[in-house]
């Protein structure tokens, strides 16, 4: 049941269906700027002249003849048509507080970039409740769980909204910060249209960050993947060491507690069509 898998390399897709579409990655979606969210950017002093951006199509591009080649081909997980601005997780966090990011759809910073992320389902909603509530119960107090709420990546430049994370207890209960990569014992998304992108695009950004532990509820498959022993070997080089498949009559138990046993069949809603 368990697999070895080999390194995880980044590697360079080409656009996906949609000719205006900046991200190489065919299930995900930028969060585009409007005119006015641009020059409020710039009149607050968000950006900088010599930053040399423009928008355009609602993207905030570099400038390319004010870069060198190397800089415009920096190894990014994500990778885009053409250079796009990139943000830190400060920025990110002054974008909120400028009343940038409001309203719908909800956004999640990846790699530097702003991904819309997909509405949720019935089944997505019935997944994420239940293992919540199922965790909950069994941990108490000796962890706390949370259910789509970010955990804070600065290194890889991302700030995800994970749909179940395992933290850390703190007196402070995480009131003024979100929780850091050494305080997260387990990260679960649950995945339909997305599932792609959770397997690549969020695998590898968790294993990089050493997030011990990766649960994907794949709703198209029928199944949990487990993944566990994150390596980072060299730049451009992020993945976990080993996958594990349970199905819906197999339990599976969180690394850090081994008394918290879940059957997969009482996680996963009614099987899709």
């Amino acid at each position: 049941m368990t697999v070895v898998l080999p390194q995880m390399k980044r590697t360079r897709v080409q656009t996906q269906t949609r000719p205006d579409e900046m991200l190489v990655s065919g299930d995900l979606r930028l969060r585009r700027f409007t005119l006015d969210e641009y020059h409020k950017l710039i009149e607050t002093g968000f950006l900088q002249h010599e930053e040399h951006v423009e928008l355009l199509e609602g993207l905030i591009y570099l400038k390319m003849d004010w870069f060198d080649e190397e800089e415009l081909r920096r190894d990014f997980l994500l990778q885009t048509t053409y250079p796009l601005r990139r943000f830190s997780v400060d920025e990110y966090h002054q974008l909120i507080e400028l009343g940038i990011l409001e309203g719908t759809p909800r956004i999640e910073l990846l790699d530097g970039l702003l991904i819309e992320m997909s509405a949720f389902t019935a089944y997505h909603r019935t997944c994420v409740h239940q293992l919540y509530d199922h965790l909950s119960e069994r941990i108490g107090r000796r962890a706390q769980v949370f259910m789509q709420s970010p955990i804070t990546l600065a290194d890889q430049q991302t700030e995800p909204e994970p749909d179940v994370v395992i933290a850390r207890s703190r007196q402070d209960k995480y009131v003024y910060r979100h929780p850091y990569p050494d305080e997260v014992l387990l990260v679960a998304e649950v995945a339909y249209s997305t599932l792609d992108s959770d397997q690549k695009i969020k695998g590898a950004t968790y294993a990089a960050a050493g997030i011990q532990e990766y649960w994907l509820w794949n709703l198209q498959d029928w199944q949990l993947e487990v993944y566990r022993e994150p390596m980072t070997l060299a730049v451009g080089y992020a993945g976990y060491r080993v996958r594990t498949v349970y199905l819906a009559d197999e339990t599976i138990a969180p690394l850090a507690f081994p008394d918290c046993t879940v059957r997969v069949g009482d996680i996963l809603p009614a099987r899709l069509k």
